[in-house]
C-alpha cells in the first residue's frame, strides 16, 4: 500500500472477528512501532501483548466500567475481546516519554492498516486512578512505566464508516495564531 494510501484508509475499527494475528505479523507491527521516532532516541516504550482470555475479558470489563463513568454512549465493547490487546507503556523516568509512545502507537496504527488489518486506540480505560492501578496490577506494570493507551489490533469483521474530519484550512496558522 502507498503511504498516503495507508493514512487515509486508517480509521477506528470496532468490529474484529475472533481471531487472533500470527505471531509474525505482529511482530511485523509491533517493529513498525519500534521503528518510531522518540525524544532524545530514548525510545522508552514497551509492549504488552494480552493473549490471555480471561485477562481480556477482565480488561473489557475495565473498559465498560471506565465507560459508563465517562458516560459514553453504550456500544457493543466485544471487539476489546475479539483483537489482539497491545498495552504501550513508557517509562516516565525518560525524556519526553509520552509522545515519543505515542508516535510508537501510530506507527502500530499505520503499520496494521497497511496489512490490511483493522484497529483502534483506547484511552479510556486509564481514565481513572483506580482502573489504571487495576490494569498496573493485572498486567504487573512497574512504577516506573506509565500506561499510555490499550491499542487493539485484528482482522475487520466489517469495513468502519470514516468520521468527518475538521478542515485543514481552518487549523493552518501562518506566523502567528
Amino acid at each position: 500500500m502507498e503511504f498516503f494510501e495507508t493514512v487515509n484508509k486508517r480509521i477506528s475499527c470496532r468490529k474484529f472477528k475472533d481471531q487472533e494475528i500470527p505471531k509474525d505479523i505482529l511482530m511485523k507491527i509491533l517493529d513498525a512501532g519500534n521503528k518510531a521516532p522518540s525524544a532524545m532516541n530514548q525510545q522508552p516504550w514497551e509492549f504488552i501483548i494480552v493473549k490471555d482470555k480471561k485477562l481480556k475479558h477482565k480488561i473489557r470489563e475495565i473498559y465498560e466500567e471506565a465507560r459508563d463513568k465517562k458516560g459514553f454512549y453504550q456500544q457493543d465493547t466485544s471487539f476489546v475481546e475479539k483483537g489482539t490487546q497491545i498495552f504501550v507503556v513508557s517509562d516516565k523516568t525518560k525524556h519526553r516519554h509520552i509522545i515519543s509512545a505515542s508516535l510508537a502507537i501510530e506507527n502500530i496504527l499505520l503499520a496494521a492498516t497497511d496489512l490490511g488489518l483493522g484497529s483502534i486506540v483506547m484511552t479510556a480505560l486509564i481514565s481513572f486512578e483506580e482502573h489504571v492501578k487495576e490494569i498496573r496490577g493485572l498486567l504487573k506494570v512497574p512504577d516506573k512505566f506509565d500506561i499510555i493507551a490499550l491499542v487493539v489490533v485484528g482482522y475487520k469483521d466489517e469495513e468502519s464508516v470514516p468520521k468527518k474530519k475538521r478542515k485543514l484550512k481552518g487549523m493552518i496558522h501562518y506566523d502567528k495564531f
